[in-house]
């Protein structure tokens, strides 16, 4: 079974890695809005995880 927040939080990583190696070399404008957007998608996991977490525990009540 696949944890799509971790999926998500993997992927988020992944893109801000990348676009900070490929900032080096190519056009910065771009690959900084890249890296913007790999940094918004773990943000993003994270509140995902964080709701998940507060459902599971309202249901056990």
């Amino acid at each position: 079974m696949f944890n799509t927040s971790k999926v998500i939080m993997l992927i988020g990583v992944f893109a801000s890695i990348i676009s900070l190696f490929l900032y080096h070399n190519f056009q910065r404008d771009i690959f900084h809005n890249f890296f913007y957007i790999g940094v918004g998608i773990v943000i993003a996991g994270l509140i995902h995880n964080l709701v998940t977490y507060i459902k599971s525990k309202g249901h056990k009540k």
